[in-house]
This record gives C-alpha cells, structure tokens and sequence, in this order.
C-alpha cells in the first residue's frame, strides 16, 4: 500500500516535470509573442487560438510523453499494480482536462491530447501490470 501511494505521487510529480520540460522546448521552437504574460489568461488564450500547429502538437505530446512516464514509474514503485497505475494517469489526463476547461483549445487539440493520454496510460498500465485488475 505505501509503495502504491508512493508510486502515485513520485509518478505524478515525474510527469509534471517531462510536461514541463517537452512545453519549454516548444516554446523555444515556437516562442509566444514579445511581451507575453502567461499568468494572464486572457492573454494564454488569445494565444492558443493563433499558436502554430507545431507549438500545439508539442503541448499534446508533453501530455502523452509525461502521462505515459509518469504512469510507467507509479508501475514500477507500485511493483505493477494496476490501480496505483490508473490512479497516477487518471491524474494526470485530469490536469490535461482542467487545462483545457480553463483555457480554450481547437476540438481538434481536445480530442487528440486527451486520447494520447488516456492510451498513455492503458499502454503503461498493460504493459507493467502485476496481475489483471
């Protein structure tokens, strides 16, 4: 159980950390406008409703990149239990999901990023399960 709850929240903190880090290389390769304040929202999404596809693609692979890492570590500290798994990605899909209540994205984007995680997390889960759930 300690190693489940473990598992969950280093799996989480992982996962924030790679989506982090795959959005600052995007925004490196597509940086926002001169002046941009991200802490303004009115700002973030007027910004998401022009972004290039690239920039946009780069935020949907750091949802699924870090779902999947993410729910890959929770695994194995949890020594492939599957609930601790779906707990870590079911986390994580609900920060993609909060970020895209907040700020409005393309359906397209919607789509996509959420079902890039939610497979994220089935192929971890599958993948490094002790025994079936």
């Amino acid at each position: 159980m300690i190693r489940a709850i473990l598992g969950v929240i280093l799996g989480v903190v992982v996962a924030g950390l790679i989506v982090f880090g795959i959005e600052m290389i995007g925004h490196q390769v597509y940086p926002v406008p001169a002046g941009f304040d991200p802490n303004d929202v009115e700002q973030v999404k007027a910004y998401v409703a022009t972004a290039p596809m690239g920039a946009l693609l780069f935020v949907i692979a750091a949802w699924s990149i870090g779902t999947l890492v993410g729910t890959a570590v929770t695994m194995l500290i949890a020594n492939g239990n599957a609930m601790a798994g779906v707990v870590a990605g079911a986390i994580n899909t609900g920060f993609a999901v909060l970020t895209v209540i907040l700020v409005p994205h393309p359906l397209w984007m919607v789509i996509a990023g959420l079902g890039a995680t939610i497979l994220a997390v089935a192929i971890a889960v599958l993948a490094l399960r002790r025994s079936a759930m």
